[in-house]
């Protein structure tokens, strides 16, 4: 437990936390432990880091769907329909 806490300097809140309970599982040195959680993830970590990206607002799909209907010179009825369907998708 020393070890884990001395090798956890520097570290706060979930960082802190997530080491400590690593470190204590692990029969590995405390040392080895800490320089693991500093690799990179594996693919399937990344992918649901990526699923768990926050999804834009609605507010930031309005600005982005209007610059694009924008850049078509979309106008009337056809803008209004292009505007629809970007914010549902």
């Amino acid at each position: 437990m020393s070890d884990c806490s001395h090798e956890s300097k520097g570290m706060k809140g979930e960082e802190h936390k997530k080491f400590m309970s690593e470190c204590l599982k692990s029969k590995a040195p405390p040392a080895e432990v800490k320089a693991g959680m500093g690799a990179k993830p594996d693919a399937k970590a990344e992918s649901k880091a990526a699923a768990a990206a926050p999804k834009p607002t609605q507010q930031e799909k309005m600005k982005t769907c209007n610059a694009d209907a924008s850049k078509k010179n979309l106008k009337g009825d056809d803008r209004k329909k292009f505007m629809s369907e970007c914010l549902k998708g």
